[in-house]
Parts: C-alpha cells; structure tokens; sequence
C-alpha cells in the first residue's frame, strides 16, 4: 500500500500549511471500520491546467407531483444560487422549498441513531428524514445540513440529499416528543427546529467498509494500480469521499450504517452529522490516514477546494436563509481551514510525486 504524505509546498492560494517537515513514504495504513447507526431507509492544490467546471449529474426518479415552484416561495424559502441546479430529476430549488415548507402530514416512522430519526410524509410523494433539536445534542443536526453545503460547494451535491431546516409542530411526534427530549424552539414552544432532509427511495448495501471491499478499492487508487472499467465511476466516487469526510471531520462513515448506495450502485454521501465536532476537526492529523488511503482524485473537486476557503464556505453556508446562523462557529471554520490547508498539500505532494496525469484521474 502507498501513502503520500502532506508535504509544506508553496501554494499558489493563501492557505496556510502544517509546519511540520515534508516527508513522502511509500505506504499506506489499513483501515479500522466502526460498529455504525443502522436503520431501514428506503425510497477538489490549484490544478496546472484550467480549472475544469464540475458537471452534476442527475437520475431519474419518481416525479414530484405538485411541489412549489421556487419563483413563488415565501419569504425564508432556503436561498439557492444556482436554480438550475438538479437532483434526481427536480431542481434543487424547489426540493428545498418543499422540503421547508410543505405541511407535514404525518410521521410515518422513527429510528433510534445517534439521536432520533423521523419518517415524515410531505404529501404528494414527498417524503423526508427529520433530526430534530434536542435536550442531550442541541446543535448536532445543524451538522447535516453543513455536510450538504460543502458537497455543493466542492460540486458533488448530486451525492448528498437536499437538507434545510424547518420546524415541525411537536404534535406531530406524539408521546416521542416527550421521550426523545425534543427542544421546543424559542419561535414557538409547539414546534422544534431540525434538518430536514429528502428522503431516498432506496439505500443499498455495501461491503466497501469491509476488509476485503477497502483492499479492492485502495489498489483502485493506488498510482500503480488498475481501475477496472467498470468500477471507474465508483473508485472515484470514493476517492471524493475520502476528501469530503476529512474535510468535514466526519469519523463516523465506514461502516454498514452510514455506507448506503442509491438504486444505481452509486455512492451516497449523505448522513453527515458525524462530522463538524469540534474536539475532532481542530486536530488535522485526525482521520488524515483515510484521505491517505487515496492517491487518485478528481481534477475538478480539487480546484473547487481551491476556491472553497473559509470566506467561500461560510458564504455558502449562509445562502440558506432558512438555516440557523451560524450553522458552525469560528472555531470549527478556523479548523476547516487548517484541513483543507492539509489536503491540498497533500494532494500536491502526490502530484510532486507522482504526476499530474497519474494523480488526476477524473477530470
């Protein structure tokens, strides 16, 4: 196994590096999978050449029937700048509209994770998970929509599920209510706040948490080894998500729970609220063996990251005006901006290394 290791390069952004002397080895450590949450669910080093415009990719799902159109939401509606922008064959402007501000009809189920999990029915179809505010984790859900703010700004949001925030009456949890320690907000004591995030008709099973799946997928992106054709999709989908999970600090991915695919065989980044705590994002050397794990990346999501600096992603956090601000403190930004300092270095160093037509194997 190879390892590249972050070596203190001159960048040609202002972003400060680790000062700890540069060093490039030849190995790469094993991985150590977690126990994760399970529960049933259905329905990127400024680059030498151009920066190449990330492209989202959409699939065709089950239209949405009778969703608002975004040019006449209200006032609060989550800001979007790019309306043409889709998901699962819907703008992602009016998922977000509706996923704010259609009436719930009712909670269809609830699942125990880290904290509770409901099932909410939207009407017309639409259905959506809903991590509400409570009395032990009273920011944690703020934690998921982050995660889908930085997949849009790194242009990989087609992997992560619309998320916003909203709140939702308390009635509509029943005698849950009382026993999950929902918190009832200070707008109104008869609702709490939460993400809400759309709902995905299918999540698959994968063994890329396994021993034997991550010794495929690390030959994968290994420089001198081979991607088969048909996983090339797939190798790269995981390449990206080694990035975005050490850049969002999340410690909580590799495992059964929180490892999903879509109908498609895609990878999912979705469940983020594992990421953003503070105690992990303010050491960079956390998790950093997993980003080493790839020495492959996708061109176009490295020069986002490029332009993805504190300012950016704090900017991108705020154009959803339904959202709470700050969705992070100053604190876990200063620490995103250490780590993105730390990736980029080190995707440098494998270019150093390596090359860039090696390294960049997407574009």
């Amino acid at each position: 196994m190879r390892r590249c290791v972050a070596v203190a390069l001159a960048l040609s952004v202002a972003v400060s590096c680790d000062p700890r002397p540069p060093e490039v080895t030849e190995s790469r450590s094993a991985a150590h999978p977690r126990e994760g949450q399970a529960g049933p669910q259905r329905n990127a080093i400024a680059s030498v050449t151009p920066p190449i415009t990330a492209l989202v990719a959409t699939r065709a799902a089950a239209p949405v029937v009778a969703t608002p159109d975004a040019s006449t939401a209200p006032s609060g509606s989550p800001s979007t700048d790019a309306p043409a922008e889709m998901y699962r064959g819907q703008s992602v402007a009016v998922w977000l509209d509706a996923l704010a501000h259609r009436p719930v009809v009712r909670m269809l189920h609830r699942f125990s994770s880290t904290t509770a999990v409901y099932h909410l029915d939207l009407g017309d179809g639409i259905e959506a998970a809903f991590k509400p505010e409570t009395r032990v984790f009273r920011t944690l859900w703020h934690n998921d929509i982050a995660g889908y703010r930085l997949a849009r700004a790194l242009g990989v949001a087609d992997r992560s599920p619309p998320a916003t925030a909203r709140r939702v009456a308390l009635e509509i949890f029943g005698r849950h209510a009382a026993r999950d320690g929902l918190m009832p907000s200070r707008e109104n004591p008869a609702e709490v706040w939460g993400a809400v995030i759309l709902w995905l008709p299918t999540l698959g099973h994968t063994d890329l948490h396994t021993d034997a799946g991550r010794a495929r997928w690390n030959a994968w992106l290994d420089v001198h080894g081979r991607i088969p054709r048909a996983h090339t999709e797939q190798a790269e989908q995981i390449s990206t998500l080694l990035l975005f999970d050490y850049l969002q600090g999340n410690e909580d991915r590799w495992n059964a729970g929180n490892l999903r695919t879509d109908e498609h065989g895609d990878v999912l980044y979705r469940d983020n609220n594992g990421g953003w705590w503070s105690a992990i994002m303010s050491d960079p050397a956390t998790g950093e063996w997993r980003l080493h794990d790839a020495q492959r990346f996708r061109r176009s999501v490295v020069d986002a990251l490029v332009r993805t600096d504190i300012a950016a992603l704090r900017a991108e956090f705020a154009r959803d005006s339904a959202a709470p601000a700050p969705l992070v403190n100053d604190r876990v930004l200063a620490a995103y901006g250490r780590r993105r300092a730390r990736a980029l270095a080190y995707v440098r160093a494998c270019v150093r290394r390596f090359g860039e037509g090696r390294v960049f194997a997407w574009p």
